[in-house]
């Protein structure tokens, strides 16, 4: 039943195969035209999305698994490299301050692989070092929002 030109996906549901049309993007290749969203109505912010047509983002932090976003770091494999150490910290470097000199980067650098090393086998820095960075982690995705779909109807 496909129309020459358009683009669809075949998905296998308990009705058995159907094909779910798409439509291109450069980014992101074929894109379900229908998508749907399953909705709690005993929530308000759900409820009000529909009456007020717009698309509630749930805090990542705020999901019921408690692994859900929630990366794990293990900093002690830095300490077991020094040059992957060195190419991590340089990495953050850039990330977290673009302006600093590159006189001003080595030393922040060095800095962070000797306070690595030097503590290789504190298990307790490490612990802590983990905890802060899982900290920043979640707070950092505070700022984003997930809005779960299906593509098939059905499929809760």
């Amino acid at each position: 039943m496909a129309i020459e030109g358009d683009s669809y996906f075949v998905r296998k549901t308990i009705f058995g195969e159907r094909e779910i049309l798409s439509w291109q993007t450069d980014d992101f290749g074929s894109i379900p035209q229908i998508v749907y969203k399953y909705l709690d109505l005993t929530l308000s912010h759900n409820r009000d999305s529909l009456t007020k047509d717009y698309l509630w983002f749930a805090d990542p932090t705020s999901f019921n698994d408690p692994f859900d976003c929630r990366i794990t770091f293990d900093f002690r494999l830095l300490a077991e490299d020094e040059s992957l150490c060195r190419k991590y910290y340089e990495f953050q470097s850039r990330k977290k301050e673009p302006t600093l000199s590159d006189a001003d980067r080595i030393l922040a650098v060095d800095g962070n692989v000797r306070r690595i090393v030097s503590n290789k086998s504190n298990i307790d820095f490490f612990k802590e070092l983990e905890k802060e960075a899982l900290s920043l982690h979640l707070e950092g995705i505070k700022e984003w929002g997930i809005l779960c779909t299906s593509m098939i109807n059905e499929n809760i």
